[in-house]
């Protein structure tokens, strides 16, 4: 019901930007499939203007000390070279499909210093090419919060990521 509720929202707020002759009306989606095809290439062309890229642990830290932007740079790098805003998603999500194993362990001060490396690796690597950041994802859904941390902890860690973003990227959103 919630689900629906949301997009019966949605519907009615895009609606209303439409009919009141809005400009800046923009629409995204994830852009991990490029490598599906360029039909697939073609379609995100001509329908979006955002293109998410991946900032999942489990791709861009396979093990602690170690930094793997491959995956993310490809998208990155094509949405920009295609004239598409960068949606960085997500910085931090616990999902345990989205922690590299390495972290399953990680007490809740060993997240943070994680999650503090992690901020500032990827500004320091996206700078202005990725502007809107999408900081946690779904920190209230039991299933994906695999470290278990408490409803405080994952405020926290919200706050200590819009802080450092802000600190890193003052244009960001």
């Amino acid at each position: 019901l919630g689900e629906d509720l949301a997009l019966t929202c949605a519907d009615w707020r895009v609606l209303q930007r439409i009919q009141s002759g809005a400009r800046d009306l923009q629409f995204g989606a994830q852009a991990f499939g490029l490598d599906l095809g360029e039909a697939y290439r073609a379609q995100f062309t001509a329908l979006c203007d955002v293109g998410a890229a991946p900032f999942y642990f489990f791709l861009t830290r396979p093990q602690r000390e170690v930094f793997n932007w491959e995956a993310t740079d490809r998208v990155v790098d094509w949405l920009v070279s295609h004239g598409k805003a960068v949606e960085a998603a997500p910085l931090i999500w616990f999902h345990p499909y989205g922690l590299a194993p390495w972290m399953r362990a990680l007490s809740f001060a060993e997240a943070r210093e994680v999650v503090l490396e992690q901020v500032r690796a990827a500004v320091a690597r996206y700078g202005e090419r990725v502007r809107v950041w999408e900081m946690i994802n779904e920190p209230q859904d039991g299933d994906a919060n695999g470290l278990n941390f408490t409803v405080e902890q994952l405020l926290e860690l919200t706050a200590l990521v819009s802080r450092e973003l802000k600190r890193w990227q003052p244009s960001a959103y």
